[in-house]
């Protein structure tokens, strides 16, 4: 009986190994024809310069290209549009940036609340409690992503049983 299970859950280890290994296959065999469209584009738009964060950043539009690179310009054109692209990547950035900053802060202000507001139902002792679970959790030297943090704040996301 043992042997039997064994061998069972040998053979769905291989049938689901090969299974990945068949999806792995399919969805290679997919990323070609993308990836070719991605390329003559960029082979008609050479003077255009990609940042390593726009190439990691991988959304469809920088995948393509802007839509204006499939028109024929003259010279003068296309450098006055290039020049419109990078600007517009660079304000893109920064609001990116300015966002993120007003989340984190939203974010912050909203946690804070919701530990007052649990304070609130507590007494002295179970606070005390509270506070020490909270800096063990949180703690920066904790290890488990300690200054990998974009920001350097700590992360004080709530517990199970906290609000949310």
């Amino acid at each position: 009986m043992a042997q039997q299970a064994r061998f069972i859950s040998v053979v769905l280890l291989f049938v689901t190994l090969a299974a990945g290994f068949m999806l792995g296959m399919a969805w290679d065999t997919r990323r070609p024809a993308q990836t070719g469209t991605a390329e003559v584009v960029a082979i008609q738009t050479p003077d255009v310069e990609e940042t390593q964060e726009d190439a990691e950043q991988g959304d469809t539009e920088r995948e393509r290209g802007p839509v204006i690179y499939e028109v024929v310009m003259q010279p003068e054109q296309r450098a006055a549009v290039d020049e419109i692209i990078v600007h517009f990547r660079s304000s893109m950035d920064a609001l990116r940036e300015a966002a993120r900053r007003d989340y984190d802060r939203e974010r912050m202000d909203l946690l804070m609340a919701t530990q007052d507001s649990i304070k609130a139902v507590l007494n002295a002792d179970q606070i005390a409690e509270y506070d020490s679970l909270l800096a063990a959790r949180y703690s920066p030297d904790r290890g488990e992503r300690g200054d990998s943090r974009r920001d350097g704040s700590d992360d004080e996301r709530p517990g199970e049983g906290e609000a949310r």
